[in-house]
Parts: structure tokens; sequence; C-alpha cells
């Protein structure tokens, strides 16, 4: 379904949500390593903002204890400062 939604609308990848998370934040809390990778490959932004917490998606990542999806984002290149 995301990939669905991305290509009628390309502009989600980076958009803030109702939550004031992006969908990468979306992916990276719930551990879903492909709709990354492929949100990353669509030009999301890795260290982006949001949710109550204004963190990045790593951030969520480790504060979940996802730890594949935490070594996956820093794999991209996310920053831990």
């Amino acid at each position: 379904r995301v990939i669905e939604l991305i290509e009628a609308d390309s502009q989600l990848t980076t958009k803030l949500l109702d939550d004031n998370i992006t969908l990468l934040h979306w992916a990276a809390i719930n551990n879903r390593i492909e709709i990354a990778k492929y949100l990353i490959t669509k030009g999301a932004k890795i260290d982006a903002i949001g949710g109550a917490l204004h963190s990045t998606p790593l951030y969520w990542a480790i504060r979940d204890g996802k730890l594949e999806m935490t070594l996956f984002l820093l794999s991209y290149g996310a920053q831990t400062s």
C-alpha cells in the first residue's frame, strides 16, 4: 500500500503526516526495513525530525529496541548526533 501511495504522490516521502512524522519514522518504529529502503531510494530524508519527541527515525528505532532497523539506518548514513 505504501508503494501505491508514493507512486501516486511522490511528495509523501518527505511530507510530515498528522502526528508530525514522516513515513520513514513510521517504518522505523514498525521495523519495516523494506519499506524504509524503498522510501530512502525515493528521496526520504533519513535524518528528518518529527513526532512528539522531535527525533529522527534512527532515534525512534533505537528507543524502541529495533536493532535490525537501527543497523539498517546507520548503514544508509543516518547521523548519530
